[in-house]
């Protein structure tokens, strides 16, 4: 088993759920040809290697799996498309996620953040704060901590055991530009 680690990346939108190992779409990709991928732009290609499994608007209805062909620069990767996709404005479409089986989700945050971390499955989980919102598909709240003290994190191990997870199930919320580090433990 290997571990992956990634950087730091920043909330984007405050209680807005967006994917611990994914990236948002700029641009509407171009359906693919047989005998060449395409181009997607990305808000961060700095996530992806070449040949990881990735899905495309995943839990909506135009889902599609594929692999990154190729990671062109910053904010561009390659992969075959064969549905239509849009970019991406307010959610939850328009997103690019990395798909890999895991043994391990872990994410940590950072002490002295603005607010807690929300984490659950899929785009629409509710984080229960919201009035009547109820808390469907929330699986763990990172308490903020203040600066200098242990920072928050969540683990999938604490509450799955070392299991098989897809790292694309795993969503987070919190305040923006609050920043967050996802890791894995490869199966």
């Amino acid at each position: 088993m290997g571990v992956r680690a990634f950087r730091y990346y920043a909330i984007t939108a405050t209680d807005t759920a967006q994917p611990c190992f994914g990236t948002t779409m700029a641009s509407a990709p171009v359906i693919s040809g047989e005998n060449s991928p395409s181009v997607i732009t990305v808000a961060d290609s700095s996530m992806f290697l070449q040949r990881d499994p990735i899905i495309l608007d995943p839990y909506q209805s135009n889902a599609e799996n594929t692999y990154v062909e190729s990671v062109i620069d910053g904010t561009h990767i390659s992969a075959y498309v064969r549905k239509a996709h849009s970019a991406y404005s307010t959610g939850p479409g328009g997103f690019v996620v990395l798909g890999k089986s895991c043994a391990s989700v872990t994410v940590n945050g950072l002490d002295g953040s603005a607010g807690d971390y929300f984490f659950g499955i899929g785009p629409s989980f509710k984080d229960g704060t919201s009035a009547g919102s109820g808390s469907a598909g929330l699986i763990f709240i990172a308490r903020k901590t203040p600066a200098s003290y242990q920072p928050p994190y969540f683990s999938s191990s604490n509450i799955y055991g070392l299991n098989a997870v897809n790292s694309a199930e795993f969503w987070i919320q919190g305040t923006v530009d609050d920043v967050f580090l996802p890791s894995w433990i490869e199966t």
